[in-house]
């Protein structure tokens, strides 16, 4: 979930500003983020590409709107009995396959998931 740290105190002068707007402010955030109110954008790196058509067997090519590779995805919605598996992703295109026997038209939503290293 993205929240960020709560703001910090610029002087003891300040306390009245600090709690009234800039601490109230980021607590307002924190308490929709707890409770659930966040949108799956505000959570991750994201796209949601919809309407895609891909005839059996064809590959389609998705533009990548984020700064990274995506290294999920989530097919939201489908219509027709196709089977879709991951292409080649770089940076600047998105394949997907449909190894299906019949035409498909899906949505899809392609995320950045940071993983740490440990």
């Amino acid at each position: 979930m993205i929240i960020n740290n709560p703001p910090r105190l610029p002087s003891r002068q300040g306390v009245d500003k600090y709690v009234q707007s800039d601490l109230f402010g980021w607590l307002q955030n924190f308490i929709s983020g707890i409770n659930g109110r966040l949108s799956f954008d505000d959570n991750f790196p994201s796209f949601l590409v919809q309407d895609v058509v891909i005839a059996a067997g064809a590959t389609a090519l998705i533009p990548n709107q984020l700064t990274v590779i995506p290294n999920e995805r989530y097919i939201v919605r489908q219509i027709g009995n196709g089977v879709i598996t991951d292409g080649t992703w770089d940076i600047g295109t998105l394949r997907l396959v449909n190894n299906g026997a019949v035409e498909v038209t899906i949505s899809v939503r392609f995320f950045h998931v940071y993983q740490s290293t440990t």
